[in-house]
């Protein structure tokens, strides 16, 4: 999952459906997740930023994204979920 500025910190909750698939810190703008517990089947994929604050303000809000994918016939150690920077 992407964010901007790039400059941002934080990390990035990956779901599948209901289920926390992990989190992954943001580098350069970017959180990157592989994983091999998306469950078989059509999923819906969500990335959620909690936010950027800095003392007691809240300086950028958080966001999310989702996406539609299908698993099945890969190998599941290899999967991935990315998405592009200012997509989440």
């Amino acid at each position: 999952a992407g964010v901007a500025p790039v400059a941002l910190q934080g990390a990035v909750t990956f779901r599948a459906g209901p289920v926390v698939l992990g989190t992954a810190p943001l580098v350069g703008g970017v959180a990157t997740l592989t994983t091999a517990d998306i469950p078989v089947g059509p999923q819906t994929i969500t990335a959620e930023y909690a936010g950027f604050t800095q003392g007691d303000y809240e300086v950028y809000a958080g966001s999310s994204g989702t996406a539609a994918v299908l698993v099945g016939g890969v190998d599941q150690s290899q999967v991935g979920v990315y998405a592009a920077a200012g997509s989440v």
